[in-house]
Protein backbone atom coordinates (compact mmCIF):
# COMPACT_ATOMS: atom_id res chain seq x y z
CA UNK A 1 0.00 0.00 0.00
CA UNK A 2 1.11 3.57 -0.71
CA UNK A 3 -0.17 6.99 0.24
CA UNK A 4 -1.32 9.72 -2.14
CA UNK A 5 1.04 12.66 -1.39
CA UNK A 6 -1.67 15.22 -2.15
CA UNK A 7 -4.74 14.05 -0.25
CA UNK A 8 -3.16 11.45 2.05
CA UNK A 9 -5.42 8.58 0.97
CA UNK A 10 -3.91 5.07 1.26
CA UNK A 11 -4.24 3.04 -1.95
CA UNK A 12 -2.83 -0.08 -3.58
CA UNK A 13 -0.32 0.58 -6.36
CA UNK A 14 -2.39 -1.53 -8.75
CA UNK A 15 -5.50 0.56 -8.01
CA UNK A 16 -3.90 3.99 -8.43
CA UNK A 17 -5.78 6.30 -10.79
CA UNK A 18 -2.53 7.94 -11.91
CA UNK A 19 1.21 7.95 -11.29
CA UNK A 20 4.04 10.47 -11.62
CA UNK A 21 7.81 10.35 -11.30
CA UNK A 22 9.76 13.10 -9.54
CA UNK A 23 13.48 13.12 -8.77
CA UNK A 24 13.72 9.43 -9.64
CA UNK A 25 10.84 8.31 -7.40
CA UNK A 26 7.37 7.11 -8.37
CA UNK A 27 4.30 8.57 -6.64
CA UNK A 28 0.79 7.13 -6.79
CA UNK A 29 -2.50 9.06 -6.75
CA UNK A 30 -6.12 8.24 -5.98
CA UNK A 31 -7.37 10.65 -8.69
CA UNK A 32 -6.00 12.37 -11.78
CA UNK A 33 -6.76 15.73 -10.17
CA UNK A 34 -4.40 14.86 -7.29
CA UNK A 35 -1.68 14.05 -9.82
CA UNK A 36 -2.27 17.35 -11.61
CA UNK A 37 -1.83 19.28 -8.35
CA UNK A 38 1.35 17.39 -7.51
CA UNK A 39 2.98 17.89 -10.92
CA UNK A 40 2.07 21.58 -10.93
CA UNK A 41 3.84 22.16 -7.59
CA UNK A 42 5.72 19.11 -6.20
CA UNK A 43 7.54 21.16 -3.55
CA UNK A 44 4.26 21.98 -1.85
CA UNK A 45 3.66 18.31 -1.09
CA UNK A 46 7.24 17.12 -0.67
CA UNK A 47 8.71 20.00 1.34
CA UNK A 48 5.93 20.65 3.83
CA UNK A 49 4.11 23.53 2.17
CA UNK A 50 1.30 25.37 3.92
CA UNK A 51 -1.84 23.38 4.56
CA UNK A 52 -0.09 19.99 4.27
CA UNK A 53 -0.42 16.96 6.51
CA UNK A 54 2.24 14.29 7.06
CA UNK A 55 2.13 11.27 4.75
CA UNK A 56 4.60 8.69 3.54
CA UNK A 57 4.89 7.66 -0.11
CA UNK A 58 7.48 5.26 -1.52
CA UNK A 59 9.60 5.64 1.62
CA UNK A 60 9.76 9.45 1.43
CA UNK A 61 8.34 11.78 4.09
CA UNK A 62 5.94 14.10 2.29
CA UNK A 63 3.18 16.56 3.05
CA UNK A 64 -0.36 16.11 1.73
CA UNK A 65 -3.10 18.71 1.44
CA UNK A 66 -6.32 18.20 3.35
CA UNK A 67 -9.31 16.81 1.52
CA UNK A 68 -9.63 14.47 -1.45
CA UNK A 69 -10.20 15.72 -4.99
CA UNK A 70 -12.87 13.86 -6.91
CA UNK A 71 -11.71 11.51 -9.62
CA UNK A 72 -12.70 12.41 -13.16
CA UNK A 73 -12.28 11.48 -16.79
CA UNK A 74 -13.59 8.68 -18.96
CA UNK A 75 -10.99 6.09 -17.88
CA UNK A 76 -10.83 5.18 -14.16
CA UNK A 77 -7.67 3.08 -14.53
CA UNK A 78 -4.18 4.52 -14.20
CA UNK A 79 -3.14 6.35 -17.35
CA UNK A 80 0.02 7.39 -19.10
CA UNK A 81 0.76 11.11 -19.19
CA UNK A 82 3.16 13.13 -21.35
CA UNK A 83 6.14 12.48 -19.07
CA UNK A 84 9.70 11.29 -19.53
CA UNK A 85 10.62 8.02 -21.31
CA UNK A 86 9.60 4.84 -19.55
CA UNK A 87 11.90 3.55 -16.85
CA UNK A 88 10.25 0.14 -16.66
CA UNK A 89 9.62 0.57 -12.91
CA UNK A 90 6.29 0.49 -11.13
CA UNK A 91 2.91 -1.00 -11.91
CA UNK A 92 1.74 -0.82 -15.54
CA UNK A 93 -0.56 2.04 -16.42
CA UNK A 94 -3.35 2.06 -18.96
CA UNK A 95 -3.99 4.01 -22.15
CA UNK A 96 -7.24 3.78 -24.14
CA UNK A 97 -6.79 4.95 -27.71
CA UNK A 98 -9.34 5.30 -30.49
CA UNK A 99 -8.07 4.00 -33.84
CA UNK A 100 -9.49 4.71 -37.29
CA UNK A 101 -8.93 3.05 -40.65
CA UNK A 102 -9.39 -0.61 -39.69
CA UNK A 103 -11.30 -2.81 -42.13
CA UNK A 104 -10.74 -6.34 -40.79
CA UNK A 105 -9.46 -8.39 -37.86
CA UNK A 106 -6.03 -8.53 -39.50
CA UNK A 107 -5.78 -4.75 -39.09
CA UNK A 108 -6.23 -5.17 -35.35
CA UNK A 109 -3.37 -7.69 -35.24
CA UNK A 110 -1.12 -5.33 -37.19
CA UNK A 111 -1.80 -2.47 -34.77
CA UNK A 112 -1.25 -4.70 -31.74
CA UNK A 113 2.16 -5.75 -33.07
CA UNK A 114 3.11 -2.12 -33.75
CA UNK A 115 2.11 -1.02 -30.25
CA UNK A 116 3.92 -3.92 -28.57
CA UNK A 117 7.13 -2.84 -30.30
CA UNK A 118 7.11 0.51 -28.47
CA UNK A 119 9.62 0.56 -25.57
CA UNK A 120 7.78 0.37 -22.26
CA UNK A 121 4.61 -1.26 -23.62
CA UNK A 122 3.83 -4.46 -21.72
CA UNK A 123 0.63 -5.45 -23.50
CA UNK A 124 -1.67 -4.14 -26.22
CA UNK A 125 -5.04 -5.37 -27.45
CA UNK A 126 -7.22 -3.89 -30.19
CA UNK A 127 -11.01 -4.26 -30.43
CA UNK A 128 -11.85 -4.11 -34.12
CA UNK A 129 -15.58 -3.55 -33.59
CA UNK A 130 -15.11 -0.77 -31.02
CA UNK A 131 -12.16 0.75 -32.92
CA UNK A 132 -10.29 0.94 -29.65
CA UNK A 133 -6.80 -0.03 -28.48
CA UNK A 134 -6.10 -0.76 -24.82
CA UNK A 135 -2.45 -0.53 -23.84
CA UNK A 136 -0.70 -1.27 -20.56
CA UNK A 137 2.72 0.34 -20.33
CA UNK A 138 5.45 1.27 -17.88
CA UNK A 139 4.93 4.56 -16.01
CA UNK A 140 6.23 7.48 -18.04
CA UNK A 141 5.76 5.89 -21.46
CA UNK A 142 5.24 8.77 -23.88
CA UNK A 143 1.79 8.75 -25.54
CA UNK A 144 3.37 10.33 -28.63
CA UNK A 145 5.32 7.11 -29.21
CA UNK A 146 2.07 5.12 -29.18
CA UNK A 147 0.43 7.47 -31.68
CA UNK A 148 3.48 7.32 -33.94
CA UNK A 149 3.43 3.51 -33.88
CA UNK A 150 -0.22 3.45 -34.97
CA UNK A 151 0.38 5.98 -37.75
CA UNK A 152 3.48 4.16 -38.99
CA UNK A 153 1.38 0.98 -39.22
CA UNK A 154 -0.99 2.81 -41.59
CA UNK A 155 -3.85 3.72 -39.25
CA UNK A 156 -5.06 6.89 -37.56
CA UNK A 157 -5.02 7.39 -33.78
CA UNK A 158 -7.97 9.55 -32.74
CA UNK A 159 -7.23 12.78 -30.94
CA UNK A 160 -9.28 15.91 -30.40
CA UNK A 161 -8.45 19.57 -29.83
CA UNK A 162 -10.18 22.21 -27.77
CA UNK A 163 -9.59 25.89 -27.04
CA UNK A 164 -10.54 27.17 -23.58
CA UNK A 165 -10.61 30.89 -22.70
CA UNK A 166 -9.29 31.46 -19.18
CA UNK A 167 -9.91 34.30 -16.76
CA UNK A 168 -7.31 35.54 -14.29
CA UNK A 169 -4.14 35.11 -16.36
CA UNK A 170 -1.72 38.00 -15.77
CA UNK A 171 1.87 36.78 -16.24
CA UNK A 172 4.22 34.10 -17.53
CA UNK A 173 4.06 32.33 -14.18
CA UNK A 174 0.31 31.86 -14.66
CA UNK A 175 0.96 30.23 -18.02
CA UNK A 176 3.52 27.81 -16.60
CA UNK A 177 1.20 26.83 -13.77
CA UNK A 178 -1.78 26.13 -16.06
CA UNK A 179 0.27 24.34 -18.71
CA UNK A 180 1.94 22.17 -16.08
CA UNK A 181 -1.39 21.15 -14.56
CA UNK A 182 -2.98 20.37 -17.94
CA UNK A 183 0.02 18.43 -19.23
CA UNK A 184 -0.03 16.34 -16.05
CA UNK A 185 -3.50 15.01 -16.89
CA UNK A 186 -3.39 11.48 -18.33
CA UNK A 187 -4.52 11.64 -21.94
CA UNK A 188 -3.37 15.22 -22.58
CA UNK A 189 -0.89 15.25 -25.46
CA UNK A 190 -0.15 18.97 -25.70
CA UNK A 191 -1.25 22.06 -23.82
CA UNK A 192 -0.19 25.64 -24.50
CA UNK A 193 -1.51 28.89 -23.06
CA UNK A 194 -1.33 32.19 -24.93
CA UNK A 195 -0.92 35.16 -22.60
CA UNK A 196 -2.10 37.69 -25.21
CA UNK A 197 -5.38 35.89 -25.94
CA UNK A 198 -5.77 34.25 -22.50
CA UNK A 199 -6.65 30.93 -24.13
CA UNK A 200 -5.43 27.38 -23.63
CA UNK A 201 -5.11 25.13 -26.68
CA UNK A 202 -5.17 21.45 -25.75
CA UNK A 203 -4.84 18.26 -27.78
CA UNK A 204 -5.99 15.13 -25.97
CA UNK A 205 -7.13 11.51 -26.23
CA UNK A 206 -10.94 11.55 -25.95
CA UNK A 207 -11.08 8.05 -24.45
CA UNK A 208 -8.79 9.18 -21.62
CA UNK A 209 -9.88 12.68 -20.70
CA UNK A 210 -12.80 15.01 -21.44
CA UNK A 211 -13.07 18.81 -21.78
CA UNK A 212 -14.81 18.88 -18.40
CA UNK A 213 -11.65 17.43 -16.82
CA UNK A 214 -9.55 20.14 -18.46
CA UNK A 215 -11.82 22.88 -17.16
CA UNK A 216 -11.87 21.41 -13.66
CA UNK A 217 -8.07 21.21 -13.59
CA UNK A 218 -7.75 24.86 -14.62
CA UNK A 219 -10.13 25.82 -11.84
CA UNK A 220 -8.24 23.74 -9.28
CA UNK A 221 -5.00 25.65 -9.89
CA UNK A 222 -6.72 28.98 -9.28
CA UNK A 223 -8.02 30.22 -12.64
CA UNK A 224 -11.46 30.40 -14.22
CA UNK A 225 -12.25 28.53 -17.45
CA UNK A 226 -14.72 30.59 -19.44
CA UNK A 227 -17.19 29.52 -22.11
CA UNK A 228 -15.69 27.44 -24.90
CA UNK A 229 -14.38 29.52 -27.78
CA UNK A 230 -16.20 29.45 -31.09
CA UNK A 231 -14.78 26.67 -33.23
CA UNK A 232 -13.85 24.51 -30.23
CA UNK A 233 -14.46 20.80 -30.54
CA UNK A 234 -18.07 19.62 -30.37
CA UNK A 235 -17.50 16.30 -28.62
CA UNK A 236 -21.06 15.06 -29.03
CA UNK A 237 -21.08 15.82 -32.75
CA UNK A 238 -17.69 14.16 -33.19
CA UNK A 239 -18.98 11.06 -31.40
CA UNK A 240 -22.01 10.91 -33.70
CA UNK A 241 -19.81 11.23 -36.77
CA UNK A 242 -17.59 8.39 -35.55
CA UNK A 243 -20.63 6.21 -34.92
CA UNK A 244 -21.96 6.83 -38.43
CA UNK A 245 -18.54 6.03 -39.90
CA UNK A 246 -18.37 2.79 -37.91
CA UNK A 247 -21.84 1.68 -39.05
CA UNK A 248 -21.00 2.50 -42.66
CA UNK A 249 -17.78 0.49 -42.46
CA UNK A 250 -19.55 -2.51 -40.90
CA UNK A 251 -22.21 -2.36 -43.62
CA UNK A 252 -19.67 -2.56 -46.44
CA UNK A 253 -17.61 -5.25 -44.71
CA UNK A 254 -20.77 -7.33 -44.28
CA UNK A 255 -21.64 -7.26 -47.99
Amino acid sequence: MVRDPVCGMTIAESEAAAVARHDGKTYYFCAISCRAKFVADPARYLDGGAGGEAAETAGVEVKAGAGKAAAGGPTPAASVGPGRPASGEGSPVRVDLGVGGMSCASCASTIEAALRSVPGVRSASVNFGAERATIFAAPGTAPAALLTAVRDAGYEPRTERVTIPIGGISCASCIQKIEGALQALPGVLRASVNLATAKAAVEYLPLQVAPADLRRTIREVGYEPLEMAEGSVDVERAAREREVATLRRKFWVGL
